[in-house]
């Protein structure tokens, strides 16, 4: 298998094991994103006997912060966090469309404790990220500055390909 998509959401596909099997078929390995722990155990029954398809655990920080996950979820993800080497889907989107930055944060961090914890990620990736929030305030206008260098680079690629 020569390809790899790092970035599926077979998850949210209703013929996920077909998708699953072309790609195969194509010679693709595929890694399942999954933005909630149901996601990730629906996901896993449909094609985790696959080999070329890895599935990951996650609890996306869009469904956090608008409630579609809670603590139910939270302690699924513990419980499933044993079964998979494969974590996707966790982490802080503090735009300003996302907010709720304390649910957020709790959440990850206990993500990120359950894994370092698991040997899955980094044992100081809870305090790292802790760091980085208290100097979010100041970087945001960064992140804002590049995002805006990054979107103006895009469309100027675009105007390129369709000139």
């Amino acid at each position: 298998m020569g390809r790899y998509d790092a970035h599926v959401h077979l998850d949210f596909m209703s013929n996920a094991r077909e998708v699953a099997l072309d790609a195969a078929a194509r010679g693709m390995r595929l890694f399942a994103n999954t933005v909630t722990p149901a996601g990730y155990e629906r996901t896993r029954r449909l094609v985790g006997d696959l080999d070329n398809v890895d599935v990951g655990l996650g609890m996306h920080p869009w469904w956090v912060a608008d409630g579609r996950v809670g603590q139910g979820d939270l302690e699924l993800f513990d419980a499933l966090e044993s079964s998979t080497a494969w974590v996707g889907e966790v982490g802080l989107d503090f735009s300003p469309k996302r907010g709720a930055r304390e649910r957020q944060v709790e959440y990850f961090d206990h993500i990120a404790r359950r894994c370092a914890m698991a040997g899955v990620c980094a044992t100081s990736a809870s305090s790292v990220m802790r760091q980085r929030l208290e100097m979010a305030g100041k970087e945001q206008k960064a992140f804002d500055s590049t995002m805006k260098d990054i979107q103006t680079k895009r469309d100027r690629e675009k105007r390129m390909v369709s000139d």
